[in-house]
């Protein structure tokens, strides 16, 4: 399942997210599979779904565990959802630190 979460294109990695917002903590809580196979990494945040509170908490996160400046992280589906997929500009899979993939298999 692992494989199927983090799409490269050209110089960027894809991502699929369930976002959870107004949660206690904010973290990644593991990985979950709809009904038609898509894998998403499922990510807690204290942040309200308010004047994108939620979505700028996420992009703190992803920045944090990806080691990668806020500026290349983007958000390009699914703003106002909790499902969404987000951009990793001038991004390697390569580069994905052990520890976000030790978060996501336990």
């Amino acid at each position: 399942m692992i494989s199927n979460i983090f799409v490269g294109t050209n110089n960027d990695v894809l991502i699929n997210i369930y976002l959870t917002p107004g949660a206690h903590k904010s973290c990644i809580n593991g990985l979950i599979q709809t009904i038609d196979n898509k894998v998403y990494i499922k990510i807690s945040v204290n942040g309200k779904p308010i004047a994108n509170q939620a979505n700028k908490e996420l992009i703190c996160i992803i920045s944090k565990y990806f080691k990668l400046p806020k500026s290349n992280i983007e958000i390009i589906k699914g703003s106002k959802s909790r499902y969404k997929q987000i951009r990793l500009k001038n991004y390697n899979i390569c580069d994905i630190p052990q520890n976000v993939i030790n978060e996501l298999i336990k």
